[in-house]
């Protein structure tokens, strides 16, 4: 709450009074569980140090013994008693420390063994070429999040075609987010079959699956770095003449024309660097991945943060933009969807219905009343 993008905020509400009472409460539970773990080392410390002591106090007997006995001389005594003395303060602190080392990484070891114990994904150091996605099929598709126990999808089915414009819609979690999280392998326990190119999704490579698509999500990343590098992100072997092919595509001449140089950083962080509106941060997001060739593009409720009125224009100009990229757009606001060729509505985690905007308005169900009741948004 220290960084720029809260200042606002804070200066608004002056929670600052609230936060600080708040966190002097974390903090003297911190400081007790602190002092109790202080406590507990220093034990482990002086228990160490005991045991040196008693071990330096044998070998001092010993040697004491040895010279009333004369069998050895003052000076002999005097040396190796000397050397005991320094051995033992030598293990005293080599001691102690790697007491105090192991109790302090004990946690640490802990939680570093937990995370080799993961299971690890096998990486392919040679995927070679992946064909032009021509056919996806998702076949009775039942799936639930790990350690839960309800189900998001049940039983959902649909075909999905190159060449078309597809959009998902429906409420606040009816699963639309979720068949892009396993259609790009986030995600692979699932029943059912998913299928591309009629290959199981499950035999595809991650390098693979990431060969196939490109995808805008909701939280873009706003890179703080200058344009050119923005874009090349999504591609980063592309040359020049391919990022000003893809700025001219995607009508973001206006942008440059206004920061002045295509190399100039985005944001404040660097010196120099440029703020730019947020639908400005969009058209490069859509940049970054329409330079990724042949790629299947996703659009995951990427103007959600926009006003119905500014995003329904946003979706008109991707329309144009992605006419012939096989596109699929996933949205609960319904500006976007008279773009798409095939609309699957839905709701439960199972397809309610599914066809062209005007199909579906003459069906007078589900997504007809979800349109009627935001068509004042659009509205201009």
């Amino acid at each position: 709450m220290t960084d720029r993008d809260s200042v606002e905020e804070r200066t608004l509400f002056q929670y600052n009074p609230f936060v600080e009472k708040r966190m002097l409460k974390f903090y003297e539970r911190f400081r007790k569980k602190s002092i109790a773990a202080a406590i507990q080392r220093n034990a482990n410390v002086e228990g160490g140090s005991i045991v040196t002591s008693l071990f330096t106090i044998l070998i001092a007997s010993m040697l004491l013994v040895s010279y009333f006995n004369h069998n050895m001389t003052i000076g002999l005594f005097l040396s190796l008693f000397a050397a005991v003395m320094s051995m033992a303060e030598t293990m005293s602190w080599g001691f102690a420390g790697a007491i105090s080392e192991i109790t302090n990484n004990h946690q640490k070891l802990k939680d570093i063994d937990a995370f080799f114990k993961l299971p690890e994904e096998k990486i392919s150091e040679n995927t070679g070429d992946i064909e032009a996605v021509r056919t996806i099929e998702f076949k009775n598709v039942w799936f639930k999040y790990p350690n839960t126990e309800n189900y998001i999808l049940k039983g959902l089915s649909l075909v999905l075609s190159s060449g078309y414009h597809y959009a998902f819609v429906g409420k606040n979690g009816a699963g639309k987010s979720t068949v892009i999280k396993l259609l790009t392998g986030l995600y692979r326990e699932y029943e059912g079959e998913i299928l591309i190119n009629g290959k199981e999704l499950k035999e595809y490579s991650l390098e693979g699956l990431r060969q196939i698509y490109a995808i805008v999500y909701q939280d873009f990343a706003k890179y703080q770095v200058s344009m050119y590098d923005n874009i090349s992100f999504g591609n980063p072997v592309c040359t020049k003449e391919q990022v000003d092919e893809v700025i001219r595509i995607c009508r973001l001449e206006d942008l440059v024309q206004k920061i002045g140089d295509v190399n100039r950083p985005l944001g404040k962080i660097s010196e120099g660097g440029i703020e730019i509106s947020g639908g400005e941060w969009q058209r490069i997001a859509l940049a970054r991945a329409f330079i990724k060739k042949n790629a299947m593009l996703i659009l995951d409720e990427p103007t959600s943060a926009l006003d119905p009125v500014m995003e329904n224009k946003l979706y008109e100009e991707f329309g144009e933009i992605c006419e012939a990229r096989t596109t699929i757009f996933i949205s609960h606001r319904l500006g976007s969807t008279k773009l798409a060729d095939v609309i699957f509505v839905i709701d439960d985690g199972k397809i309610r219905e599914y066809g062209s905007h005007e199909e579906l308005m003459q069906n007078s169900d589900f997504y007809a009343d979800m349109y009627n009741s935001q068509k004042r948004w659009y509205e201009s």
